[in-house]
């Protein structure tokens, strides 16, 4: 989908944006019929990216020239200001508005020769959202994540972020409902906080999926669903790990998973742990988009640097960057790590690691920080008596 903006004395220098997004993407149509128009709107999986035209290459119309790249805003100031990505990768629902009947015909005819997703032809109304009650529910969602534990904080916080969904799900409440949800998420905590953080992370893995949940009725199912289902038991020499894809427009809270040990997770609390991977908004590498971009640095300081300098909040902790793993210096990836109840933090860790002022070559550097973080065993203890000793001459 192609946007111009032709305002006669505007100073962009951008005029041509383009949203880009593949047929496979597309999850669901839906096709509304109204007096003098059409709306199409397309429920996608991932959000689409945003892509403008390349600064100093002229436009000549029918050539094909325009040369294409990433952007993380669009807009200019005469329309009140640049739209980031974050405000517009949360709604994973695009419309389009088709005034011409014969148009939205060939389209959707040629729509359904490329894209597999099924098209439905079914009234929708589109409701708005007052500006104080947004506010308020922000406010009450924030305060909320406070008083929880940070395992829930964290779940919430998940389920908030993949998408706005049940952000607007919770605005479109009720007052007194809003309320009485939020009690209900204190009182599930203090029943059983590892119950509603399974619940929580099942939620979010769903709506991630591209199903639609209605978030006030499937947590009190979920939730008692995983409170008669105790987890599993934990195998020998593993432990749970969150993670987290950070995008130019979205921050995506992956729930615990089973994680080999290594040498510093034996010696430090995983729960405080965090592994980080740096992503496109398609969840490709930034390295594909980012290769031949004009503003590559700019980028990457948004996206990766601005993280690792200041590290990355969650609830009452803040996750700061500790090293790399050999893996993941090939995908992009850090281990992020939060002051925990020893007041270890990373860089207390980092100098628990071992010295490696010596090593001036940054890739060598952090190739031999990252080995504490390859998967290994950890020592077997044995009885002193079975240990003997003998001196060989040379």
């Amino acid at each position: 989908m192609d946007l111009r903006l032709n305002h006669k004395d505007c100073s962009e220098t951008v005029a041509n944006y383009r949203f880009l997004t593949p047929y496979k993407n597309i999850l669901k149509v839906l096709v509304c019929k109204k007096k003098n128009f059409t709306e199409v709107f397309f429920h996608l999986k991932r959000p689409a990216m945003l892509m403008g035209e390349a600064p100093g290459f002229e436009d000549h119309p029918g050539t094909g020239s325009i040369r294409w790249e990433r952007y993380l805003n669009l807009g200019c100031w005469c329309i009140g200001g640049k739209a980031d990505v974050q405000s517009l990768c949360g709604g994973l629902v695009v419309k389009l508005s088709i005034r011409d009947g014969n148009l939205v015909l060939r389209f959707l005819g040629r729509l359904s020769q490329r894209c597999a997703a099924a098209i439905h032809f079914c009234p929708v109304r589109t409701l708005s959202c007052d500006a104080a009650r947004t506010r308020a529910v922000h406010e009450g969602c924030e305060a909320m994540q406070r008083q929880l534990p940070f395992s829930c904080a964290y779940g919430f916080k998940s389920v908030l972020l993949v998408t706005f969904d049940v952000l607007n799900q919770m605005i479109l409440l009720p007052e007194e409902k809003f309320d009485v949800l939020m009690d209900s998420l204190t009182n599930r905590a203090l029943h059983s906080s590892v119950a509603l953080e399974r619940a929580l992370s099942h939620i979010m893995m769903s709506i991630d999926a591209g199903n639609v949940v209605l978030f006030h009725h499937a947590i009190d199912t979920t939730f008692k669903h995983f409170l008669a289902s105790p987890p599993a038991p934990q195998a020998r020499g593993t432990c749970l790990v969150r993670s987290i894809f950070i995008t130019p427009g979205r921050i995506i809270l992956r729930p615990l998973q089973i994680h080999f040990e290594n040498r510093v997770l034996r010696e430090f609390n995983a729960e405080f742990a965090l592994r980080a991977s740096f992503r496109d908004d398609n969840l490709e590498k930034l390295s594909f988009t980012l290769h031949l971009h004009s503003s590559r640095d700019a980028i990457l300081d948004a996206v990766v640097g601005r993280m690792m300098r200041d590290g990355l909040p969650g609830g009452f902790r803040v996750f700061k960057f500790l090293a790399a793993s050999p893996s993941q210096l090939r995908d992009h990836g850090a281990w992020m790590y939060a002051v925990d109840e020893h007041r270890n933090s990373a860089s207390t860790i980092r100098n628990w690691m071992g010295r490696f002022d010596e090593i001036r070559n940054v890739a060598k550097r952090m190739a031999r920080m990252g080995q504490c973080f390859s998967s290994s065993e950890g020592p077997t203890p044995s009885a002193k008596s079975l240990i003997s000793s003998r001196t060989v001459s040379a």
